[in-house]
C-alpha cells in the first residue's frame, strides 16, 4: 500500500479476525530515535495466528529482513524473557526476542570518522504483515504481491518499488490498473 494508515487498517482488520488473546509489547526508546527510523511499532500488538514479517537479519542466517512467517505461540513462561514463536515459510520455527537498533551521529576528529550512538530502540523485530507500505517493502523480495496504489502513487519511484518486490509476474496482482499518473520520475534523473 502507499500509506501507513491503509497498511494499519488492513493489518488491524486481519488481526481482529483471529480468535486468540492479544499480547502487547512496548518498545524501550532511549536518546534520539526519530519516528521516521522506527523499524516496527512502539506498541506491538500480536496474536498466535498473526502473519508477521521479520524486520532484522539473523546473525546466524536463519532469516533476513523481510522474511514472512506466522506466529504459532507467545511463550510467556519466563517473565521478562517472553519469546514470540514464529513459523517461517520453510516450516522452521524460530524464537524471536527483542532486538536493539542504534542511531549514530558521525563526526570527524583528527581526520578520523567517529561514530557515537545517540539513540536506541528495543522491540521484538517483527511487524504485522498482511499489508506493508511500499516504502517499508524496499529491499524485500516476495513470492506473491497484491499492489494497492490506492488513490495514487505520490513519490518518485514508488510504483517501480512496488512492482519490483515480486519474484515473478505470476505472483503479481494489482488492486487496480496502473495509471500514467502513478509513474513518477524524479526530475533530477
Amino acid at each position: 500500500t502507499t500509506t501507513n494508515a491503509l497498511a494499519e487498517q488492513i493489518n488491524t482488520k486481519q488481526l481482529d479476525k483471529i480468535d486468540s488473546p492479544s499480547h502487547y509489547f512496548t518498545a524501550d526508546i532511549e536518546g534520539e530515535f526519530g519516528r521516521e527510523y522506527l523499524p516496527t511499532a512502539t506498541t506491538l500488538q500480536v496474536k498466535a495466528g498473526a502473519q508477521v514479517m521479520r524486520v532484522n537479519n539473523d546473525l546466524y542466517g536463519g532469516w533476513v529482513n523481510g522474511t514472512l512467517g506466522k506466529i504459532v505461540e507467545i511463550d510467556t513462561r519466563k517473565p521478562g524473557k517472553e519469546a514470540i514463536i514464529v513459523e517461517l515459510a520453510d516450516g522452521d520455527e524460530v524464537e524471536v526476542y527483542p532486538n536493539t537498533w542504534e542511531i549514530y551521529n558521525f563526526s570527524v576528529e583528527e581526520g578520523q570518522i567517529q561514530s557515537n550512538v545517540v539513540g536506541t530502540f528495543t522491540q521484538y523485530p517483527v511487524m504485522l504483515a498482511w499489508a506493508v507500505t511500499i516504502h517499508k517493502s524496499q529491499g524485500k523480495t516476495l513470492d506473491n504481491v497484491l499492489v494497492d496504489l490506492g488513490t495514487g502513487a505520490f513519490a518518485s519511484g514508488q510504483t517501480y518499488v512496488a512492482l519490483s518486490r515480486c519474484r515473478s509476474l505470476e505472483g503479481m496482482h494489482l488492486a487496480r490498473a496502473i495509471r500514467p499518473t502513478d509513474i513518477i520520475c524524479d526530475p533530477v534523473i
